[in-house]
């Protein structure tokens, strides 16, 4: 298995509303990254941004997902740039990951701060049901969503565990 990858950040100058801290729940074939925040937008409550990335069977990045305003956004291999890269933009700090098709990434990232982080591991259980699924959470009224383990695990076994691509 190869090392698994730490994704490099740019996020808004916010002060003391900045980046809290990035939590890390690792599995056999994903991780999670939990990037959090003091508030979510105007809302008086946390916000945790789920990153994932999930490698196929022997060791290697396969796929990534985001969600953006409680919608999963999934990228393959050959659309990502390398090494990968995700901006956090405004103040609800939706995920964008660079792609080798321009997606406005290069632009929008000179107006962020590069930020390097340490991770924090952690287990399911750490993370609310609020920030996992939305349940109760006052962004996401009327939604529940999938947890990003499910939606990992469904991605591993139908694009990556029979993948041997190669990073």
């Amino acid at each position: 298995m190869t090392d698994r990858i730490k994704p490099q950040i740019f996020i808004p100058d916010e002060g003391s509303r900045s980046l809290i801290d990035v939590k890390l729940e690792t599995y056999d074939n994903f991780d999670i990254f939990w990037f959090h925040w003091p508030r979510d937008g105007f809302f008086h409550v946390e916000d945790y941004e789920p990153v994932i990335l999930v490698y196929s069977s022997n060791g290697t990045l396969c796929h990534l997902i985001v969600r953006r305003h409680w919608r999963y956004h999934f990228y393959s291999l050959d659309e990502l740039s390398i090494p990968i890269q995700i901006l956090f933009e405004g103040s609800f700090h939706p995920p964008f990951p660079k792609l080798k098709q321009d997606n406005g990434f290069e632009k929008k990232k000179n107006k962020l701060v590069s930020r390097d982080y340490n991770t924090e591991k952690i287990t399911a259980a750490d993370i609310d049901k609020r920030f996992r699924i939305g349940r109760g959470h006052p962004t996401a009224i009327h939604k529940t969503m999938e947890d990003p383990v499910d939606i990992a695990k469904e991605v591993y076994s139908e694009y990556c565990q029979n993948a041997s691509s190669v990073i």
